[in-house]
């Protein structure tokens, strides 16, 4: 692919002066109007545009520009084959993982193997907790502890564990929205995360928005508004203070409490712009389970009825099948409930799938083109079928053995988190 993609940039940009200093196409390709160079450019992976920046300054003008970034995710926005070669997963643990989509679809009934590619991420070499007393060398990657010689002179001993998961921390991805993933590498610590390039905007603290730093254990949602062009993260802490991120203001603001009794320690599902939660209802005369909404547009809660389960006292969790809203129900040991919104918003139009998988936890990622569902069960991948109630396990190569993660997706793209900030190109 990436072959072909270096011959038609060569197709293009190839050219030559003529007596009266046009440029003229050498070989059999015209010169093409700059529109159509656009259209073609914007179908072309993320990782290609990236090295087809060096072709001229004005290829690497254009193809950093926030337009031509908007233009190449609307294609894979509105064309689902375009969608489908962008779209990755991202397998976080003590490390961020990608790895393409397509590779997990095309598992066969011999080969069901993944390989990964191991991600660069902010603070990927933080030392964890009582390894605080490390320090790491980034020029040529090892970690070192001061210490002294027969002498008492001070000197460095270098530590093997550059690649030691212990030593860092779990990544935890809050979600993803246009190619740019939320992730918390350390406590209550967000960054905007681009994997598809690398670039990376830690979100501001709230003390430099005047609000108190959060404390304990909160739970986040990250979501795009179209109608002012702005990425937000909202966030519950366990004092249910709600407060939402905007970055285009790079400020937090304070919103008031959470209207429900339940603490919420999940992060929030991103879907038609609102992120969800479920919760229990404790209330005594009429316990039930809702699936709450917080509109990241209008900046409000509301919520909509959960599947009707006869056991209010066990949890439920939230996922996705085929853009529809899932909720998630353990009913015993050996036989699961799937609940699909066939409507959105519609209370009526909960359906029942039984999934004969048992889990503690699991969560619905999406739909392959064959109809089969890719779930994370327990901290493990599995492709489930429907059609003949069979399952898969997924095995994963390159994550360190005996890990256990977690799993979204995220769509390939240029967007940039820092693009607010810089001069429009």
């Amino acid at each position: 692919m990436e072959r072909q993609d270096d011959e038609l940039i060569v197709g293009l940009n190839s050219r030559r002066p003529t007596n009266s200093g046009r440029q003229e196409a050498e070989g059999p390709f015209p010169t093409l109007p700059q529109e159509l160079v656009v259209d073609i450019l914007s179908r072309l992976p993320v990782k290609s545009l990236c090295r087809f920046r060096c072709v001229s300054k004005s290829w690497l003008f254009l193809i950093s520009s926030t337009r031509f970034a908007k233009t190449h995710l609307d294609l894979g926005l509105q064309n689902k084959e375009v969608e489908s070669s962008r779209r990755r997963l991202i397998i976080s643990s003590h490390n961020l993982y990608s790895v393409e989509y397509r590779s997990v679809c095309s598992c066969s009934d011999d080969s069901s193997d993944i390989r990964v590619v191991e991600l660069d991420y902010p603070l990927k070499y933080k030392p964890y907790g009582w390894h605080s007393s490390l320090g790491y060398n980034e020029d040529e990657k090892f970690y070192f502890r001061l210490s002294e010689d027969e002498d008492d002179n001070p000197v460095m001993v270098k530590v093997n564990a550059t690649s030691s998961m212990s030593l860092r921390n779990w990544v935890d991805v809050v979600g993803s929205c246009n190619g740019i993933v939320c992730i918390a590498p350390d406590e209550n610590m967000l960054f905007l995360f681009n994997p598809s390039t690398g670039e990376s905007k830690r979100i501001a603290e709230e003390h430099n928005s005047g609000l108190e730093a959060a404390d304990g254990i909160c739970s986040y949602g990250f979501g795009y508004v179209s109608t002012s062009d702005d990425y937000k993260v909202v966030r519950i802490d366990d004092g249910s203070i709600v407060s939402i991120y905007s970055l285009r203001t790079d400020s937090w603001r304070r919103l008031g409490n959470f209207p429900y009794d339940n603490s919420v320690f999940e992060s929030g599902l991103l879907l038609n712009g609102f992120v969800h939660w479920a919760l229990n209802s404790r209330e005594c005369e009429n316990p039930k389970h809702l699936v709450v909404c917080f509109d990241l547009e209008k900046e409000m809660f509301q919520e909509m009825l959960a599947p009707d389960i006869d056991d209010t006292s066990s949890d439920i969790w939230m996922g996705t099948l085929g853009g529809k809203l899932c909720a998630l129900y353990s009913r015993n040991d050996m036989q699961n409930d799937v609940w699909i919104m066939q409507e959105y918003g519609v209370a009526e139009s909960w359906t029942m799938i039984v999934i004969s998988l048992p889990f503690f936890r699991m969560k619905p990622l999406c739909l392959t083109e064959r109809e089969k569902a890719l779930l994370m069960v327990d901290g493990r991948l599995f492709l489930y079928d429907f059609g003949i109630g069979t399952y898969k396990f997924l095995e994963v190569h390159g994550v360190p053995f005996g890990d256990v993660y977690e799993v979204d997706i995220f769509v390939e793209s240029l967007i940039s988190p820092n693009h607010y900030f810089e001069a429009e190109t």
